[in-house]
């Protein structure tokens, strides 16, 4: 190897006297013709240099081609049309999984190669795109059942189309002394196979079999079992013990999914109370089995990136109840891994949730593993390939026949998206829950896969370090930074700490972007929207301009400015934070309002005999004597309204005088609120519960809606919701069903949105529509609200490749930034 004046290390190749005169020959014929190619994109780790080989070859053109710190550079020497043939056919035809940004080609001097070489590759400049990991082909899926094949039941078998890449890299370029398969030396058999060009693991950087790749062990009470870990895994499920598996981005937790016992047991030990788990069902004809499917979610369940997808569960589903609790969805996931393929032979459907305790990062290192899962789990299904990073399962769902993310990690990290227009290196630090940071490079902004709720202090340290991997992983030393308003946000403290840490001479300048106009500004970006729109955010909450807590906004605007045209009307948050995981706090002060003090003592006082025996909310909830269940619902009113009429009473006369009260208008509370008084949830156990088993009751066979008052204050629209709770009450009153409330309670919702974008038409003449925040997730509304508003001739947007939620806040930061730095 030599190295040009530019630091470019290129190959000697010595020829023989013969193949020098042909060389000559070659340079005189004046249709030869030579190209360098710089080609950008997601060209590593996806088989790109096999495939630009294999397509030389078929070209006859000569030269070389090698990954680089750029992507993937070639030079090709040939015919011209030969080789512009090549160049076509490379832009129009490139392997699947690639994702070609860009072709740099350039004319340089004729070498006269006489073959075409894969070489070794060479560092410089960071700007390629590092491939998500990717779930097994067809292919080694078909290996691995074969007795034949010496990769049978082989649980690392990969190739160049599938298997692990993001989680595994260390550095760039995509080599194998750069990813932890490192230490495993290739074996002559597998040698042979990534030399031979016409193989589809030519070249395959994680190539390994069972004679030289990673092993699978199995661990019990702390110590390795002798025996075959599948046979001793299928033992453990089947006996109705939680067995620890450690997977591609890190370990989860797995249970038979039709044991109620083995599910209350996980429950337990995860400390999980009714937050929803994901399954793992073995084919596409069991998903069939147990839930509605349409041909959308088909695909997305099949496709390559294998996320986890929320389906509707069938009537007769045997599912035990307890993996997705007072949920009519299930989080399911096909096996995306040689190793899953194996372990679900013989099982139809298995609970798989990430290995963590409550909120906490989920468990990735193998001495931590060892060190604390035997505290969750009977058992441990180990392999000696090291995870370099945590990645989560991606979530995704089907609304209004398009792909809606709800939690992007694994499978689609660290793919970027556009920001179309943006020349500087911006690094967005994201909200406090459901947190990811966008580090923006030019158009390409790199999203994080989900990091969580930076309020536990080992997310904050996984956040902290995946950002400096981001860093120095797409060489995007930042310039701005953008964060959050809020003041307490652990975001925001990192907002001045990196705006110190890669000072020049001064401070790197912080953007402080509000929360909601962050949301808008996603949903701009992603659809590459210009001009101005009407945004409707709804969400739980986000610091206002005025200092308040908002989250029931209407914004008018752009990507860099926004105005804000409208909100919910404002209510005091009783007990400050402490509503929002006691939503009857928030029905308190509603009423309150709505109704007055005395309405409002009348209807609590008297909210033990309304609900204490309604167990029919849900027709298959457990007794409220039941101790099995680990539900926070109605069985804790017992205790609960020992105290509950001096509570209400302190409550209101701290709210009197603006005591530990602060004002909110969130919709999300709103949707809280209504699940209360229509007693379907007193408290939470996670973020959205009470709204989202409210959703679940809807009864769309009955006929009605509640109202709603927009009325105008200094040419704001304030959305009055004191009619809704008091007819809301009314109907609590008269005993009408959960259901119906929360049917009529949806519509009155859409009718809202509707009436919202109808006024802001007038006044702002615009038709475009942008809906976001984590309400969205709601398919019902999202659904509903989409067709009443295209109906009126609205073109609606909304969050589609990024999550709708706080999981898409850096994105937007990212946008605002770089609008905003252009300004200057």
């Amino acid at each position: 190897m030599i190295c040009n004046s530019e630091g470019e290390k290129r190959q000697i190749i010595y020829y023989s006297e013969e193949e020098k005169q042909m060389i000559s020959c070659w340079k005189e014929e004046k249709q030869v013709i030579r190209y360098s190619l710089v080609i950008r994109g997601i060209v590593q780790g996806v088989g790109f240099r096999p495939f630009v080989f294999r397509l030389a070859k078929s070209f006859s053109v000569r030269g070389y081609v090698c990954n680089t710190s750029e992507g993937v550079y070639a030079e090709i020497e040939g015919k011209k049309e030969d080789c512009d043939s090549f160049i076509a056919s490379l832009k129009e035809h490139p392997p699947g999984l690639a994702h070609i940004k860009s072709i740099e080609v350039q004319k340089v001097p004729l070498k006269g190669d006489i073959d075409f070489l894969i070489v070794e590759s060479h560092s410089g400049t960071r700007n390629t795109l590092i491939s998500p990991d990717i779930g097994i082909c067809d292919e080694c899926a078909a290996e691995i059942a074969d007795k034949n094949n010496r990769r049978y039941r082989y649980p690392f078998t990969n190739c160049t189309n599938c298997g692990p890449r993001f989680t595994i890299i260390k550095d760039i370029p995509y080599d194998r002394k750069n990813t932890t398969m490192a230490e495993f030396i290739q074996c002559s058999d597998c040698l042979r196979e990534y030399e031979d060009p016409s193989n589809r693991r030519f070249h395959a950087q994680s190539n390994a079999c069972p004679t030289c790749g990673p092993q699978l062990y199995f661990y019990k009470e702390g110590k390795p079992q002798a025996g075959d870990p599948f046979a001793l895994f299928d033992e453990c499920i089947k006996e109705g013990e939680i067995v620890a598996v450690k997977g591609i981005g890190g370990y989860h937790l797995a249970c038979d999914a039709k044991n109620e016992d083995a599910v209350a047991r996980l429950r337990k030990n995860k400390v999980r109370y009714d937050k929803p788990f994901a399954v793992m069902m073995r084919d596409i004809e069991t998903v069939r089995n147990f839930c509605n499917i349409n041909e959308t979610e088909e695909t997305l369940l099949l496709c390559s990136r294998k996320p986890i997808v929320l389906l509707e569960k069938k009537e007769n589903c045997k599912i035990a109840r307890e993996v997705a609790p007072n949920n009519r969805r299930l989080g399911v996931m096909l096996p995306y891994t040689p190793l899953h393929c194996i372990i679900m032979e013989n099982h139809d459907v298995i609970v798989m949730t990430s290995a963590n305790i409550s909120d906490s990062p989920m468990i990735y290192d193998d001495n931590e593993a060892l060190s604390k899962l035997f505290k969750m789990a009977d058992a441990v299904l180990i392999h000696n390939r090291q995870i370099f990073r945590r990645m989560d399962d991606s979530v995704c769902m089907v609304v209004a026949g398009k792909e809606r993310m709800i939690r992007r990690a694994r499978g689609y990290a660290p793919e970027p998206l556009e920001l179309r227009g943006n020349n500087h290196v911006i690094l967005a630090l994201g909200a406090q829950q459901k947190n990811t940071f966008c580090l923006a490079k030019g158009e390409c902004a790199f999203i994080s896969g989900h990091i969580g709720d930076l309020d536990d202090m080992d997310t904050e340290k996984s956040y902290e370090s995946e950002i400096e991997a981001y860093i120095k992983l797409f060489d995007g030393k930042p310039g701005i930074i953008a964060c959050d308003m809020h003041p307490d946000y652990v975001s925001t403290r990192y907002a001045e700490r990196y705006a110190d840490k890669y000072a020049l001479k001064k401070p790197l300048p912080i953007y402080r972007i509000q929360h909601h106009h962050a949301h808008f500004a996603s949903v701009l970006a992603e659809h590459n929207i210009e001009g101005n729109s009407i945004g409707i955010i709804f969400d739980g909450t986000g610091f206002g301009d005025d200092g308040t807590l908002w989250g029931g906004e209407a914004l008018f605007g752009n990507i860099a400015t926004v105005k804000h045209i409208g909100h919910m009307r404002n209510f005091p948050l009783l007990g400050g934070e402490t509503a929002i995981y006691e939503p009857w706090r928030v029905a308190l002060a509603m009423v309150n309002i709505a109704c007055g003090k005395t309405a409002a003592l009348e209807f609590f006082n008297s909210y033990d005999k309304k609900f204490l025996n309604n167990n029919e909310i849900f027709s298959n909830k457990k007794t409220l004597n039941d101790k099995s269940s680990f539900s926070l619902n109605n069985k804790d009113i017992f205790s609960f309204y020992k105290t509950f009429d001096n509570k209400i009473n302190i409550l209101l006369q701290a709210c009197e005088g603006g005591i530990n009260s602060p004002l909110s208008s969130s919709a999300g509370r709103l949707f809280d609120a209504v699940a209360a008084l229509a007693g379907v949830r007193t408290y939470v156990t996670y973020e959205g519960q009470a709204a989202i088993e409210l959703e679940q009751l809807i009864d769309d066979s009955a006929d009605g809606s509640y109202g709603f008052d927009i009325e105008w204050e200094n040419n704001i629209m304030i959305f009055d919701w004191c009619r809704l709770i008091s007819d809301v009450i009314k109907d609590v009153e008269k005993g009408i069903s959960a259901g119906i409330i929360s049917v009529k309670f949806h519509r009155a919702i859409v009718r809202l949105l509707v009436d919202i974008a109808l006024l802001a038409k007038k006044q702002y003449k615009s038709e475009i529509i942008v809906l976001s925040g984590g309400v969205f997730q709601n398919v019902y509304l999202l659904s509903h609200s989409i067709a009443e508003l295209e109906k009126r001739g609205f073109k609606v947007y909304s969050n589609e490749k990024i999550p709708v939620n706080d999981g898409g806040i850096s994105y937007g930061q990212a946008a605002v930034a770089s609008r905003l730095a252009a300004k200057i």
